[in-house]
């Protein structure tokens, strides 16, 4: 089966197409209010089996103050009670009502207060390609947090519009979301990428993430769509497919976002006939890990982190002090051992991990 190529990363774009300053006075297309857009779905999605994937670019460029449009703007609530701004082309007939079925299409998809943060703005197809980029089904704005979508449906070949929307609110939950210390825009939500494996798999070089189907962003906003439409299209990204467990931890991030580490303690005591200590620690979630030890005045006690199994040395803190603190990434481990060794002294100590 052959799928269709999409050139480049959605993450790589770095501006807007120079054209966006004049996007609704050039764009062809019908006289102002004379189109009318195509209804939204609140419910299921008839599948498209021929339809190839959401293409669409995530620009990290703010619009410039020049790309203001001519076109109905106001604030509409959800039935949850968030607000989203909308834009409506001036070309499409009935713009309020037109705005209010898309929020209230944004308030049936998995959300939380990030929504407040949300412009969209609905264009005819002609103005989209001018804006977000020839062959781009959407685009995500991701410093003004606006999504730019089609207002009309792109038939049997393309995904359905609610797919698209959704795959471009996938993005902007990720803008709300911490993964640090890495992007959740680029590489997914905390959960989800941990799951995915999306941090060993670039490590070791087997995801690629400037290439459209290999990129941990795009796949994360496709698989937000998935959650919503599971059997609507196919999955085509090369990493990340979707499963039960997936889909779980996109819920927790939407509904339960991770904000910081855990910490957690516990003590011991050294000796001349006791010089070691291990304790194993579970490390869930990928990112930073730190592992503090507090050491009797005088003393000299070491600190390392081992693997899970066997003995191997991932990080030591070995200075001649009583305290010390190492750092470390992880990145597909799901547990590590602690090691307090004595060096010079004795007495009680106390070590406090911090983990993502």
């Amino acid at each position: 089966m052959r799928r269709a190529r999409w050139a480049g990363s959605s993450l790589a774009v770095r501006a807007a197409p120079a054209a966006v300053v004049a996007w609704l006075v050039l764009a062809p297309g019908a006289a102002a209010g004379e189109r009318e857009a195509d209804p939204l779905s609140l419910g299921a999605v008839e599948p498209r089996p021929a339809a190839g994937p959401v293409r669409d670019r995530v620009i990290t460029a703010a619009r410039t103050a020049a790309a203001a449009r001519p076109v109905d703007t106001g604030t509409y609530r959800d039935p949850d009670g968030h607000t989203v701004r909308v834009n409506v082309s001036e070309h499409y007939s009935q713009p309020r009502q037109r705005a209010q079925e898309l929020v209230n299409f944004l308030g049936t998809l998995l959300h939380g207060d990030e929504m407040n943060r949300l412009t969209a703005t609905l264009a005819t197809p002609a103005e989209l390609r001018v804006v977000c980029g020839e062959g781009a089904l959407a685009c995500y704005f991701a410093d003004s947090e606006e999504i730019v979508v089609s207002g009309e449906d792109g038939g049997p070949f393309e995904p359905p519009r609610e797919f698209v929307i959704a795959h471009e609110y996938g993005h902007h939950v990720a803008t709300n979301r911490s993964n640090q210390p890495w992007s959740a825009l680029a590489r997914g939500t905390k959960r989800w990428s941990t799951h995915e494996g999306i941090c060993r798999g670039i490590k070791r070089r087997t995801i690629h993430p400037a290439r459209y189907f290999e990129n941990p962003g795009e796949a994360f906003a496709e698989a937000f769509a998935f959650y919503h439409y599971p059997n609507v299209i196919r999955w085509e990204w090369e990493i990340a497919h979707p499963d039960p467990t997936a889909y779980s931890a996109i819920f927790d991030d939407v509904t339960s976002p991770w904000s910081r580490r855990t910490s957690e303690g516990w003590s011991g005591r050294l000796t001349r006939a006791h010089r070691r200590e291990r304790r194993r620690l579970v490390t869930p979630l990928d990112g930073h890990l730190k592992v503090s030890l507090d050491a009797p005045r005088g003393a000299d006690f070491d600190l390392a982190l081992l693997a899970g199994h066997g003995d191997r040395v991932l990080r030591r803190a070995a200075h001649p002090r009583a305290d010390e603190t190492l750092r470390y990434t992880v990145c597909g481990r799901r547990s590590v051992r602690v090691l307090v060794h004595r060096f010079d002294g004795a007495g009680e100590f106390e070590v406090t991990t911090a983990r993502p």
